[in-house]
């Protein structure tokens, strides 16, 4: 009698658990399903130049300071006349810590290009520790919040390529996109 009620006991255990975990990773699944859809529907040129106001419009002017040697530049002077890619970052962004590894890898692909890593002057501490994680490899700038408010920025990570003439190029959460200009003549209306 207590072997039975052992055995039922166990067996309505795994009933339960196994539907628990069922639930647990259909939730998972849909969610990514949801992320996928997303990435993809805000990485295609032509919803992309729908999607961002700034697309094709000259960058706004930025003051950043870098965590290195706290010297301060400008757009101009972190491009030096090149195509750039802004990095906009946060310490609290989950996506942000992921992204940026992939990030790093586009850059040797793209050395054309200059890359800046750009987070808010709130996060100076967090910046440094990310600039000496990474061996002081990495422009990584901090700035005003403002910043991030003037360049719009829809979701984090997000990357900016500007043109050598200061022209916002492509914007996109994704980083194996963030080294590609985006056809503006095409998709504006």
């Amino acid at each position: 009698m207590l072997f039975e009620f052992f055995q039922l006991t166990l067996l309505l255990t795994s009933i339960v658990l196994t539907i628990l975990l069922y639930k647990r990773l259909a939730g998972w699944w849909f969610r990514v399903k949801k992320f996928e859809r997303d990435v993809e529907k805000h990485t295609r040129p032509s919803e992309q130049a729908k999607y961002h106001e700034l697309l094709g419009t000259m960058a706004p002017s930025v003051q950043l300071t870098s965590v290195h040697n706290g010297q301060k530049f400008s757009l101009e002077q972190v491009s030096e006349g090149k195509d750039l890619v802004f990095a906009f970052m946060d310490k609290e962004c989950i996506h942000c810590s992921n992204n940026f590894e992939i990030f790093l890898n586009e850059t040797h692909k793209h050395s054309d290009i200059t890359y800046a890593v750009i987070m808010d002057n709130l996060q100076t501490d967090e910046a440094k520790t990310f600039y000496d994680l990474h061996d002081g490899n990495v422009d990584i700038f901090v700035t005003a919040q403002s910043t991030f408010q003037d360049f719009q920025i829809p979701y984090l990570p997000a990357f900016f390529y500007i043109d050598s003439e200061k022209v916002i190029a492509n914007v996109t959460p994704v980083p194996y996109f963030a080294f590609s200009k985006v056809n503006i003549q095409t998709y504006s209306a």
